[in-house]
Parts: structure tokens; C-alpha cells; sequence
């Protein structure tokens, strides 16, 4: 009642005074306090309301703003149900400013992981008293060569830290795979709280390559049932800034075929089921897969690629010089399986007679995986005592 009463010359003012509004803020809401507690939107209240301070003005624009700005309702008076007047309160709205204290590009340099802290982004708000627990960074945009953690939960769009994340050391960035050049990555966020939200800003990552990070080339192969084929560097290659001798380990081999390094010579396979291959093995023609006619669309086989010379089975942990890859094999398949006869016995006719002729009589198989036995076609031959006409067309 101190910011808004009327005053009448009734005695001791004992008359029921209402407000009922006609035009409601533009930048907030009012709301009274209920019996049970809740705050509750209104559109009309009492002067008795306004004395026991159950009345309040919310403020629920939360678009970014630059400067304070007046908001208002415009109410009808009606005192005692008879007399009624219109006034308009007006409403100073202070906006919340958010400063960005600190957004530093973070480096990274021969590292996959590295710890976002308050050293590389800190924030503060103004014109509201406001915890680091109640300050959050939303995720506009995600990176698009590492990921963003918190503790262990990967955020995603419109995932949020608080301050006190970033103060607490939880917030992560992670490499998805060590850049085979300098680049960089980048987040889009904005500051946000119960009250209002910033503009957007970017917080960048500089990445440094590292010279022995592996880089493979890895488009697979594409062979016709049955067929043999050359691996060349177009299909699998690895290497480093450094170095393009590497050696291969096949850790799983593949199922439908194999593996076979062939002689300079005559092209004959010197060893089947290879398990080791270089370089030098893939730029020089050598390295073949041959697939084992078997009815497969695909085929795979997974190997280590590595500087190290020697058999390799696995990879520590954030080892250097090393890379784990599958290399894909498509198979094409061919209709190449002869029909075989699955029924095979003599078909009794009666004579000048006739039978129909079903499947558990004549019936064969075509062995091809991708073949329908349905698309069958059978081509009769001479009959010299009787015809096969159709059952529903005996013409």
C-alpha cells in the first residue's frame, strides 16, 4: 500500500476498495499470495491486499535487454461498487547484466582431454545478487571435433554448467580423434538464470597436431562374389606428419576370406591368412583380399596401424604412434549356384487320366542366398503320351 492506495472521505476509510485491471504489463505479471502459500497471476485485487502485502509485480521477460525500461498496468478504482476511476502505475524494471569476465581460448597440444575451469571462462551478473550455483552456461552449439563433459555426462544442445562446475573443475573437453593438422573447434553458449538470458558467445579451442598421430585412410573395398583384389593406398594407408612407414597388425582376421601378400613375379598368393603387411606391401601391389565364394554381402577385418615395427595386439591407453581401425569389405553376389532337384520321383498317372502337379512332386533349389526359388522358371520338354496344361487353362 505504500506504492499504491486510494484515499477516500469516508471515516476511518471503511469501505471496499477493488482494483481491476485493463491493461495488464507489458514485461511482467501480477500475482497475489494465496492461503496455501502459492503466488498465484491476478487480474483484479483489493485495497485490503495491498495492506497485508500479498501483491507483487514479476518480472518474466527473459529476451536480452541493454538498457532499464518503464513498464505499467492501467487498473479501474471502483470504490464501495459505485464510484470508479482508471489509473496507471508505472514500473522501473532494472535489467540483469551479465559480464563475461573471462573467455580465453583454450590450447591444446599433444593432449586428448584438458579441464575447462574458471581460468578460461567466468562470468558474473548485475543488478541481482547471484550464487556461481545459480549462474549456468547453455550449450548452443556443440563442438565438432572433441565433446564437452561434465564429470562424466556429455553435453549436448541446450545442456547446461553452472559456474560453480567450472569453479569445481568437472566441466571437460575431449578430443573425438587427434587432428591430423592445427585446427580448431568451438562452442556456442549464452549465460542464463532464473531471471534473464545473455547474447550468445563462442569459447574457442586451438589444437595442435601432433606429429606422430596416426592418420588413416580407410574407404574399404568393393569385390564381386568369388573375386580377388588388390588393396591399394586409395582403399587403406597410414601415416603419420612424420612418417609413412608403417606396419600393420591384423588383430581380427577376415571371415568370408583372406588375406595374402603375392609375389612381384607371377602374382601367386605367397602367404595365406596374412597377419602383418606394411606400406610398402600397399604402394607396391602386393597386399590382396580374396573372398571365399561363399553367399556374404560383407566381410571385415581389423587391424593396428603403427610406426613400431612388430606383432601388436593392442593399444595402451593414449598411446602415441598407434591406431586401431576395421577395414570394410562390400561383397557383390552373383547368381552363379547351379538349381538343384530336391524332389526327385516318378510322377503315377492313371491312364487317360490326369494329376496335379505340385511342388512335393518337382521342386528345386537355387543355392544363391539372394535368389527367390519362387522366380524358378521350368521348361518342359517332349511328353510322347500325355501334356501339361495349366489348372485353371486346360486349352
Amino acid at each position: 500500500s505504500k506504492q499504491l492506495a486510494v484515499q477516500t472521505n469516508a471515516v476511518k476509510q471503511v469501505v471496499d476498495i477493488r482494483y481491476d485491471v485493463i491493461e495488464p504489463p507489458q514485461f511482467g505479471e501480477l500475482q497475489r499470495l494465496h492461503s496455501s502459500g502459492e503466488w498465484r497471476h491476478t487480474e483484479s485485487f483489493s485495497q485490503k491486499l495491498l495492506e497485508k502485502e500479498r501483491l507483487r509485480y514479476v518480472n518474466t521477460f527473459q529476451d536480452v535487454q541493454t538498457s532499464n525500461v518503464t513498464d505499467y498496468f492501467k487498473c479501474r478504482v471502483n470504490v464501495a461498487a459505485r464510484v470508479n476511476t482508471e489509473i496507471v502505475f508505472p514500473i522501473t524494471v532494472q535489467w540483469i547484466k551479465y559480464q563475461l569476465v573471462k573467455n580465453v581460448m583454450m590450447n591444446l597440444d599433444k593432449v586428448r582431454k584438458v579441464m575447462l575451469n574458471s581460468e578460461y571462462l567466468l562470468a558474473r551478473a548485475e543488478g541481482v545478487a547471484l550464487s556461481d550455483e545459480n549462474l549456468y552456461f547453455r550449450v548452443l552449439t556443440t563442438p565438432k571435433k572433441g565433446k564437452l563433459l561434465l564429470d562424466v555426462t556429455v553435453l549436448t544442445k541446450n545442456s547446461t554448467f553452472s559456474q560453480r562446475n567450472l569453479t569445481d573443475n568437472k566441466v571437460h573437453y575431449e578430443l573425438v580423434d587427434r587432428p591430423y593438422e592445427d585446427t580448431t573447434d568451438r562452442f556456442k553458449f549464452q549465460l542464463v538464470s532464473k531471471h534473464a538470458q545473455s547474447e550468445n558467445y563462442d569459447f574457442q579451442f586451438s589444437i595442435k597436431a601432433d606429429a606422430n598421430n596416426v592418420y588413416i585412410t580407410n574407404k574399404g573395398l568393393a569385390l564381386k562374389e568369388g573375386e580377388s583384389k588388390l588393396i591399394t593406398k586409395e582403399e587403406l594407408f597410414a601415416e603419420t606428419l612424420s612418417t609413412a612407414d608403417m606396419f600393420y597388425t591384423v588383430i581380427s582376421s577376415p571371415k568370408h576370406g583372406r588375406l595374402a601378400r603375392i609375389s612381384q613375379s607371377n602374382s601367386n598368393a605367397s602367404y595365406d591368412n596374412l597377419l602383418t603387411f606394411t606400406n610398402q606391401d600397399i604402394t607396391q601391389e602386393r597386399l590382396m583380399y580374396i573372398h571365399d565364394d561363399s553367399e556374404t554381402t560383407q566381410d571385415e577385418f581389423t587391424f593396428i596401424a603403427s610406426t613400431s615395427q612388430g606383432f601388436k595386439s593392442f593399444i595402451v591407453e593414449d598411446e602415441i604412434g598407434s591406431k586401431e581401425g576395421t577395414f570394410n569389405v562390400s561383397v557383390q553376389l552373383l547368381n552363379d549356384q547351379k538349381p538343384i532337384r530336391v524332389i526327385d520321383k516318378v510322377f503315377h498317372v492313371v491312364k487317360d487320366g490326369q494329376k496335379l502337379l505340385t511342388m512335393e512332386d518337382l521342386c528345386y533349389h537355387d543355392a544363391d542366398s539372394d535368389y527367390n526359388d519362387g522366380q524358378l522358371i521350368y521348361t518342359r520338354r517332349g511328353i510322347p503320351l500325355g501334356d501339361l496344361v495349366l489348372a485353371n487353362d486346360t486349352s
